[in-house]
């Protein structure tokens, strides 16, 4: 006994910061595979320039997986004498309706005003409405660690957003809108998210949520649009796949399983590594160019990332 205690003693301190790390890389992983979607989405503008039948068409890939690992997950975790209660089942749907329908048709939306990447840095705003829910919801403060490191943050972001976007006229002010409403309302995801993933198991969760929030983006469409509007090229197709496939089904399911290990505030904090990774793409992909203040902002965010991971 006495050995088993020690070994516990030693290990457990161990067994905290590999998760920590675990969580942090998962989180950072779920960032590079969302960080591409405002450029599909803006690609298939080219050819439909319509966010209810764009975003139906993605969501309509995950349904059948979603289905699928929901079916999995919820045997497994039955097997473990863990059914979801009524209020769990109430949260998840509330999750899937707000975090993840409002939220994606916000931000599809607001693709039509704004460029990707103004839209992109203005979403990355959320880090301050998980801080605020968390308060709000979960009672938890954050500490001064995930304060500061949410300062050094946001300051980058500042830099970036004034070297290399500007938010002007009546139709940007409304893209500008429906983006910090897109922000709000994943941050709201983020927040319930972190508080049912122990209790319901991280693929169970991710699962229920996508399937939610696919049902109603098909809805949507179902009742608003001519199923006509589907005669498209494959390119559009190609393109509604490649979001449905990689940057929603893995990020969500790479998000739910870092929440689990890191919490919303650092999530949240981590996220802010997406900006950083549009103005790499930018300069790699596009030919955009690269100025002081570009560097600046996004040395401050990296170094904000960093020391959020660093977080016990």
């Amino acid at each position: 006994m006495m050995i088993s205690a020690r070994l516990r003693n030693w290990l457990t301190p161990d067994f905290v910061i590999r998760e920590s790390f675990i969580g942090a890389a998962l989180g950072l992983a779920a960032i590079a595979c969302i960080s591409v979607r405002p450029v599909l989405v803006k690609l298939a503008y080219v050819e439909l320039r319509d966010p209810i039948t764009i975003l139906a068409m993605r969501m309509a890939y995950c349904l059948p997986i979603a289905s699928v690992f929901l079916l999995f997950s919820s045997r497994q975790m039955q097997a473990q004498s863990a059914p979801l209660t009524m209020r769990e089942k109430s949260l998840l749907t509330l999750m899937g309706f707000f975090g993840f329908y409002v939220s994606s048709y916000l931000d599809f939306w607001s693709l039509e005003f704004l460029s990707a990447g103004t839209s992109r840095l203005i979403t990355y705003s959320y880090p301050s409405f998980v801080m605020v829910f968390s308060i709000l919801i979960l009672r938890r403060w954050p500490t001064r660690s995930e304060v500061g490191a949410l300062i050094i943050t946001y300051a980058g972001l500042l830099a970036l957003l004034i070297s290399g976007t500007s938010v002007a006229g009546p139709e940007a002010v409304q893209g500008a809108g429906l983006a910090w409403l897109s922000a709000a309302t994943y941050a709201l995801y983020l927040v319930l998210n972190s508080g049912i993933g122990h209790r319901v198991g991280s693929l169970r969760t991710a699962s229920f949520v996508i399937l939610v929030g696919s049902t109603a983006c098909v809805l949507q469409f179902l009742f608003t649009r001519d199923i006509m509007v589907l005669a498209v090229s494959w390119r559009v197709y190609a393109l509604t796949a490649g979001m449905g496939l990689i940057t929603t089904i893995i990020p969500v399911y790479l998000v739910t399983a870092a929440m689990t290990r890191i919490g919303a505030n650092r999530m949240a904090l981590i996220g802010a590594l997406g900006p950083v990774l549009s103005v790499g793409m930018g300069v790699t992909f596009l030919g955009d160019g690269l100025g002081v203040a570009q560097v600046f902002g996004a040395s401050m965010i990296l170094a904000g990332v960093a020391w959020v991971t660093a977080l016990r």
